[in-house]
């Protein structure tokens, strides 16, 4: 298991906001970015890769970025994306829903497929989990895939529950 840990103060305040960007870019997938902090832009992320699944904890100021169509025509890795948001809120638009979530809601996505996350929609940080399963490992037919991404899991109850606790123990204490 590999660790790695990002944080954007340890950059020049100038260059924040575009590491970040390119941070995103090369950890998920080539995405647009804004952010209305953008001079003073902070950004955690730890990055834990098991295997082929890599797993990102993350604090950071609001911002929106966005999978066109243009950036899923790049090279990318196919990937199911779970999100659990920790504290804060994330509004998202995948496959025409437009949903928010806030403290231990779940949203999924794959990065073949347009989304837009507003991180921060409440002008609050974000604190995050999320997991990456990469499509080659879990073969499913497309149309259950469609049915479920982008549908709201709490985190409180349920199989969502031990997804949390699951996520949050691993990044919690990843080098045991």
């Amino acid at each position: 298991m590999n660790e790695d840990v990002f944080r954007t103060e340890e950059l020049p305040r100038a260059d924040r906001f575009d590491a970040w960007r390119e941070r995103a870019a090369h950890s998920h997938a080539p995405v647009e970015m804004s952010s209305a902090r953008f001079a003073h832009f902070r950004g955690f992320q730890q990055a834990v890769q098991l295997g082929a699944v890599p797993v990102y904890a993350s604090e950071w100021q609001p911002a929106v970025a966005r999978r066109t169509p243009r950036l899923i025509r790049q090279p990318a890795p196919e990937r199911y994306r779970l999100s659990f948001i920790r504290s804060g809120t994330v509004g998202t638009a995948v496959n025409g829903r437009h949903i928010t979530y806030g403290a231990y809601g779940l949203f999924s996505h794959t990065t073949w497929a347009p989304f837009e996350p507003r991180i921060g929609t409440r002008e609050d940080r974000v604190k995050a989990v999320s997991v990456e399963v990469p499509r080659a490992l879990l073969s499913l037919p497309a149309a259950q895939v469609d049915h479920v991404i982008g549908r709201p899991l709490s985190g409180r109850d349920g199989t969502g529950a031990l997804l949390a606790a699951f996520l949050n123990t691993l990044t919690a204490d990843a080098r045991s």
